[in-house]
């Protein structure tokens, strides 16, 4: 009797080791920004006209180099401060632990939810043609049959120059940084994720952007846009920010409707 007492005394102490293990093996996960501020946002302002007098008769070759502002990408750049946090559910703080410069990434989606468990959000393939994955052209919208609206669709014409697959590199054709999401690890050696390279201010690629897919056919599934930290970097304008992302957005067309993104942060 005493040795089945005992053994089923030992049982429990294991099912509560085993229990505590699996509370300090819990990964922590992107979640959303505890305080989230627009301080502002720019635009380009067109360029004045030019002007040429004409004489009857005449023939006058020209040059002419323009810019115009592109119907397809919506920018955000910032900084980024945080606290790693010891909190119970409740959330309150057995201890925390500033930080000034903090290494992680910022996440943005159309999505209205997303899964962060392992093997739930990876490197977006759009070569990938099975089942219901988002393709390369129902995202930029080219294909006869384009792709809903909550996929956030560009609007874009196959041959456009300024869409997805101009701007970010095609899947397995570049490498990027390492890192993780929630407990899932993003290779950046594997040369998986599409990857674009955004300006700092003497046009050099210093904040590296990935795109990852989340994906769930029982939901919406679509792209993650991912910046990966770079503390106090020198940015496109000569200021300093922790990331700079570009999100795709459809202005073609006089489109002048708005898209909502959904931001997330994880911070080390």
């Amino acid at each position: 009797m005493k040795t089945t007492l005992m053994i089923q005394h030992i049982a429990v102490m294991l099912v509560l080791l085993i229990s505590s293990v699996v509370l300090v093996l819990a990964a922590a996960a992107p979640e959303g920004p505890e305080t989230f501020t627009k301080l502002n946002s720019t635009r380009r302002t067109p360029s004045p006209n030019a002007s040429i007098t004409g004489i009857a008769g005449n023939i006058t070759e020209l040059r002419i180099a323009g810019k115009t502002i592109t119907q397809s990408w919506q920018g955000f750049v910032g900084n980024v401060t945080g606290t790693i946090t010891l909190d119970d559910s409740a959330g309150r703080a057995l201890y925390d632990w500033s930080l000034a410069d903090p290494e992680g990434e910022v996440y943005a989606t159309y999505l209205t939810y997303v899964d962060w468990s392992l093997g739930k959000v990876l490197c977006w393939n759009w070569t990938e043609s099975t089942g219901t994955y988002l393709q390369l052209g129902e995202f930029e919208g080219w294909t006869a049959s384009p792709s809903p609206s909550t996929y956030g669709g560009q609007g874009c014409a196959q041959d456009d120059v300024d869409c997805t697959n101009e701007t970010f590199s095609a899947p397995g054709a570049s490498t990027h940084s390492n890192f993780y999401v929630g407990e899932q690890l993003i290779n950046g050696t594997h040369k998986m994720c599409p990857r674009a390279r955004l300006y700092n201010g003497t046009k050099s690629g210093t904040f590296e952007e990935v795109l990852l897919y989340y994906e769930d056919t029982s939901t919406a599934d679509g792209v993650v846009y991912t910046s990966i930290l770079r503390s106090d970097a020198n940015a496109y304008n000569n200021n300093t920010y922790d990331f700079e992302m570009v999100v795709a957005e459809d202005g073609h067309n006089g489109d002048a409707t708005t898209t909502t993104f959904y931001f997330y942060v994880e911070l080390e």
